[in-house]
């Protein structure tokens, strides 16, 4: 019998659009933005300030913070300014003190963007001065290989009104990052890009700390997890409806497997999708289970994973570099797949698939690290998957350049 209790996590959801959270936010100030626009060409352009935005201002993390980081790893001594919207970012202490901290959608974030020399943001901009020649704009992106469709791939299924904003966005774009000739071939083919934009392909600076294999116990500390503890994630992706039904993991059993299996202590981390990071939901569920949606960074949750666990999230293909144990729980692919469509099938993957509990069991019982990691290296080899571990550098090298 199921412990249900994903259900009790998600108790108390408000289910909203992403059309109406994100656009309604956007456009407040709509009017207001085009005026400031008459004067953007008057204002000074700061050659050494660069102004990072990620997920809307919604986190300090993915591929933006990796290049932020390797700046000032470098003393690079340029301006960096970080768009945040506070609403989202409760506690502002994951910041780097060397980071300037301006309120996203704010008349102070657009004065920065149209006086930067560099911006650097992992999905749409909210906010769009005058561009002018001097200035760059360094799209990283927030996924890499992925299973569902997107773009102009799936402009069917997406808001008018954020076509038309992708449009505006990719006419704007210099540079773009991949990790491999499929991906940059998907960005050319439906990002709407034009000739100009040159596709970078030195890897996702997020991806490095993975490659590298950092030691990132300081990590487990933060979560108040003992160092001898094993990690299971479980990071599933968001539906258009906001349905929580599939998320009916069994939590018990599955740590009860693996503590007889491996002779060891479990915790399972649970990672909702950004999406929904200002709904409300219960996290002390069980001592085994710890809520780490709010965790700002989830590379590092990645980093510190013995075991994933997702459904369609391209977050797989990042845990992949790692060579470590990844499964995927899809109860329902078909509906899914109906709603967005995907670029390759679920079996096409290196991870054992599993339609229910039951399944899933079975899969983490008669896992073979052997059969897994030849599966792994067919596939980053048909996808010609470039992971180097040293991504960051490269873009820092590219920044500096168009810097001087």
């Amino acid at each position: 019998m199921l412990n249900n209790i994903s259900s009790k996590i998600i108790r108390g959801i408000k289910r909203k659009t992403l059309t109406h959270d994100i656009w309604h936010y956007f456009f407040i100030s709509k009017r207001l933005f085009k005026l400031l626009n008459l004067f953007t060409p008057f204002l000074k352009i700061n050659d050494k300030k660069i102004v990072f935005s990620s997920f809307y201002g919604g986190n300090y993390g993915c591929n933006p913070k990796y290049i932020t980081e390797e700046l000032i790893k470098q003393k690079t001594n340029y301006e960096l300014v970080w768009l945040v919207d506070k609403k989202k970012i409760k506690d502002i202490s994951c910041f780097p003190c060397q980071l300037k901290l301006v309120n996203y959608s704010s008349i102070r974030a657009f004065i920065e963007l149209a006086t930067a020399k560099i911006w650097i943001d992992n999905c749409r901009k909210g906010i769009y001065p005058f561009k002018r020649k001097k200035q760059y704009y360094i799209q990283t992106w927030h996924g890499g290989l992925g299973l569902k469709k997107i773009e102009k791939d799936a402009v069917e299924k997406l808001p008018k009104q954020y076509i038309k904003r992708a449009k505006k966005d990719s006419l704007l774009t210099d540079f773009c990052i991949s990790n491999s000739n499929h991906i940059s071939n998907l960005f050319i083919n439906s990002f709407w890009y034009s000739n100009n934009v040159k596709i970078l392909k030195y890897g996702f600076p997020r991806n490095d700390i993975l490659v590298n294999n950092t030691d990132l116990n300081h990590i487990k500390k933060k979560l108040f997890i003992d160092q001898d503890i094993k990690i299971i994630l479980y990071a599933p992706t968001f539906r258009k409806d906001y349905s929580v039904n599939m998320y009916n993991i069994d939590y018990n059993d599955i740590i009860n497997m693996l503590k007889d299996k491996y002779n060891c202590k479990w915790k399972f981390l649970l990672r909702l999708h950004p999406h929904l990071i200002n709904i409300r939901y219960e996290t002390n569920i069980l001592e085994d289970v710890i809520n780490v949606s709010m965790y700002p960074d989830v590379q590092e949750l990645l980093g510190i994973t013995d075991i994933l666990i997702s459904d369609y999230s391209s977050l797989m293909f990042d845990f992949m570099l790692t060579k470590k144990p990844c499964f995927i729980f899809a109860t329902d692919y078909e509906s899914y797949k109906e709603d967005r469509d995907v670029y390759f099938e679920l079996n096409e993957t290196p991870f054992p698939v599993a339609q229910n509990n039951e399944q899933l069991m079975e899969n983490i019982a008669s896992f073979s690290q052997e059969e897994y990691q030849q599966k792994i290296h067919g596939f980053i080899k048909r996808f010609d998957c470039v992971e180097n571990s040293n991504a960051s550098q490269m873009v820092v090298k590219k920044i500096c350049e168009l810097i001087n």
